[in-house]
C-alpha cells in the first residue's frame, strides 16, 4: 500500500513539475513578442516618419521612414534613413517573420547608391538574452576601396519608463557595438573606427532615442510626420 502512495505521489510531482516547464515556455514565448513590440510598428502600408533632433546641437536632425511592405514570399518592413537635407543615406527591408535583414542600400560619398552584400542578417534583439550580429559589405565611391559595417546588438536594461512626445511608455535600453572596416584592395591596407551607441525603443513606437556613449550626440524623437507632409516638406 506504501508503494503505491508513494508511486502516485511521483507521479504527481512528475505532472507538477511538467506543467511548469511548459508555463516557463509560454512565459519565454511571449517575452519575445513582447521585444518585437519595441521594435518600429509594422501594421500599416503607409508610411511613417519619425523626426528627431540632436539635443546638443538643435540644427542637426534626422528622418527615419518606415512602412510594411508585403509580397508572395514574406512580410517585410521598410526602414529608411534621411539626414537633415532630407536626402536618403541608407534603407533596410527586414523580414517580419524572423526580423532579419533581406535587403541594405547605402548611399556613398558621391551620392550614388549602393547595394551592399549582408553576411550576417540579424539586426534587433528580440529576446533579452539574444545578441545580434549585422555585417554587410559595400564599394565606397573610391574603387579600390570596400567598407564593411559590422553591429552588434543586445538589451542593456530592461523594462523602464521614458517620458517623450508628451507620453510615458515602457522602453528598452539596446548596447549597439559598431564597427566601421575601411579595406583598401589594392594595397591590402585595413583600417577601422569603432563607436558604442545607446540605442532607447519604446513600447509600439520603436527607436525613440540613440545617444554616443562619449555623450557628443543625442538624438531625441521630436515629432511623428505622415506621408503627405513628408512629400512636402522634400517638394519645398
Amino acid at each position: 500500500m506504501k508503494n503505491i502512495i508513494l508511486l502516485l505521489l511521483l507521479c504527481l510531482l512528475t505532472f507538477v513539475s511538467c506543467k511548469n516547464d511548459t508555463t516557463q515556455h509560454e512565459s519565454n514565448s511571449k517575452e519575445v513578442d513582447n521585444l518585437k513590440s519595441y521594435f518600429y510598428p509594422s501594421d500599416s502600408l503607409f508610411p511613417t516618419i519619425y523626426a528627431y533632433k540632436n539635443s546638443i546641437n538643435p540644427l542637426e536632425e534626422k528622418f527615419h521612414r518606415f512602412y510594411k511592405q508585403e509580397n508572395e514570399k514574406d512580410t517585410g518592413l521598410v526602414l529608411e534613413f534621411y539626414n537633415s537635407k532630407l536626402m536618403i543615406t541608407e534603407a533596410f527591408t527586414l523580414s517580419l517573420n524572423s526580423f532579419e535583414v533581406m535587403d541594405h542600400m547605402i548611399v556613398d560619398g558621391d551620392g550614388k547608391k549602393r547595394k551592399a552584400k549582408v553576411s550576417e542578417k540579424q539586426f534587433f534583439p528580440i529576446n533579452e538574452d539574444v545578441k545580434t550580429s549585422f555585417t554587410s559589405d559595400f564599394p565606397s565611391h573610391l574603387d579600390s576601396i570596400t567598407l564593411i559595417y559590422q553591429s552588434k546588438k543586445h538589451v542593456y536594461d530592461s523594462i523602464f519608463k521614458m517620458s517623450f512626445l508628451d507620453t510615458i511608455a515602457p522602453t528598452i535600453l539596446v548596447k549597439d557595438s559598431v564597427r566601421y572596416i575601411f579595406a583598401n584592395t589594392t594595397t591590402k591596407e585595413v583600417g577601422s573606427q569603432t563607436s558604442v551607441i545607446n540605442r532607447y525603443y519604446a513600447k509600439g513606437y520603436g527607436l525613440v532615442r540613440w545617444t554616443s556613449e562619449d555623450g557628443k550626440n543625442v538624438y531625441e524623437i521630436s515629432s511623428i510626420l505622415n506621408n503627405q507632409f513628408w512629400t512636402q516638406l522634400q517638394q519645398q
